[in-house]
Formats: structure tokens, sequence, C-alpha cells
């Protein structure tokens, strides 16, 4: 009887388990990527491999096309499979970046994920049978970054001098009635007080004297209103194509100079991608 009624049971939990088990998706492993060359700041200028994608300072091959790349906020980038046995929630062939999915780059650019922000497509350096002329090539590139660097800087330095003029001229028009006042009783002082004067004259050419000292004051007043003024520059600053370039051994940095030889600022680059500028 005892093995009966087990029998029994044993079949009840069978249908019940069948019943309520689950088919769960299985994730296949991630894939490592092989970096292909890592950044790094030296005389010597990275290679930069064709149609390569930059993340966290190493460049990376695409994944195979089943596979989507993923680009994390730190650490070395991978090729993620789809889950099995379940739509995917990213198409395969995709690029993620700072958390967005992007496509691939066109042929001849190198895709670029920055630290933060949008991924961008940069163009490759025009690659040469000839090092001088390829080495010459990659020069270029960082020349191009380091202008635009410049010109940035070129156009916030002329944005205060047009700050400078708007304050300037602010100073200028209030300033006008009271040196117009100014001249006229400096002319009556002139002709009338240098003399021998007595009596009520004396009165008069002190109350002169006193409204030339109130002048004085108030233009004084006026033309500090804006005391920030001094800092700002007084002449707009050259286009960057006026500017000569100095470049050192390995090309990833130099120095730039302003026609007049007044500003200098130095300049280096860790990769085509990743340039500064600092005034000295």
């Amino acid at each position: 009887m005892i093995s009966f009624f087990s029998n029994i049971i044993s079949a009840i939990v069978a249908v019940v388990t069948t019943i309520f088990t689950v088919d769960v998706p299985v994730q296949t492993p991630l894939v490592s990527l092989t970096p292909v060359a890592e950044v790094r700041q030296t005389n010597n200028p990275t290679p930069i491999p064709i149609n390569a994608i930059l993340c966290n300072g190493t460049y990376y091959t695409h994944c195979k096309d089943n596979q989507k790349f993923v680009c994390p906020k730190t650490g070395e980038a991978y090729c993620e499979t789809p889950l099995k046995n379940s739509p995917a929630s990213v198409a395969a062939d995709t690029l993620v970046c700072n958390g967005k999915e992007w496509s691939k780059c066109p042929e001849g650019y190198n895709f670029y994920c920055p630290v933060k922000g949008d991924a961008q497509c940069m163009p490759q350096a025009s690659v040469s049978a000839n090092p001088q002329v390829d080495a010459s090539a990659k020069n270029q590139v960082y020349v191009q970054q380091v202008e635009k660097l410049l010109q940035q800087e070129i156009d916030k330095q002329n944005s205060w001098y047009e700050e400078y003029l708007r304050k300037q001229t602010e100073i200028d028009e209030k300033l006008k009635p009271i040196n117009e006042e100014e001249r006229r009783i400096t002319e009556q002082y002139l002709a009338e007080c240098i003399q021998f004067i007595t009596g009520q004259k004396v009165l008069d050419c002190n109350r002169l004297a006193l409204r030339l000292n109130e002048l004085e004051s108030e233009a004084s007043r006026i033309s500090g209103i804006y005391p920030e003024r001094a800092t700002l520059p007084k002449t707009p600053t050259p286009r960057y194509q006026q500017w000569r370039f100095d470049t050192v051994p390995g090309g990833m940095s130099g120095t730039m100079w302003s026609p007049n030889s007044t500003t200098r600022y130095r300049w280096s680059c860790m990769n085509p991608y990743s340039c500064t500028l600092t005034s000295y």
C-alpha cells in the first residue's frame, strides 16, 4: 500500500514540474577583444590601424557581424553576442558608446568613443609606402587638430576684445558731458582767475575750482565702473593662419607664436583626437 501511494505522489510531482518548467534564455559568453594598439604619449607617434575603434585609450578591431561592440566607461572593450531564445534588444553589428548605440563609421574613418559625450567618426591619416610621407601626413593631422584648438582660443580672445569695446564705448559716452563741462570751466578759469583778483571775483573763482574738482572725481568714478576692463585684451587677436607653428621631432608637440611674438602657446597631442593647448 505504501508503495502504491509513493508511486502516485511521484507521478503528481512529475506533472507539476512539467507544467511550471520555463525555458530560461542562456546568454553566450562575452568575447574578449585583442587590442590593436595602445595610445601612449611618446615622441614616436603610435601607428593608427585602419578602420579601428578607439575606446579608453586603446584601439580595437571591429566585432564579428553577429556581435555588438561595447565600450564601457572604464576598462577594456568587448564584443557581446545577442541572447539565445529571445529577440536581441540591440541589433548585431552595432557599436555601444557611453550608453548609446551607433552604427559603424564609413570607409576611411575611425570610430572614436570619448570618456563622455557622443561618439565621433574621425578621418584616418593617409597611408603611404614612403615612411617620410606617411609621417608628414600624420603630423598634418595633429596640426589640424591644434589649429582647431587655437581657433577656439582666438574666438574667445576676440569675444573678450568685443566686450572691452562695448564697455569702453559706454564709459566714453558717459564722460562726454563731463569732459565738455570741464573744458568750458577750465577756459573760463584761465581767462578770469589767473591774474590778481579781489572781492566777489575771488569767490567766483573758488567756485569754479571746486566744480573742476567735482568733475574730476566724477570722471574718475565713471572710468572705474568696469574694473575687469583692465584685464581684457585691447586689440583683436590675429587669425590662426598668421601664427607660426614650431613642431618638435616626432610631430606630436610644439609651440605656436602670434605674428608679433607677444603671445605663444605650447601644444601636445596624445593621439590625433586628443590635443591640448597651454599659454605660457
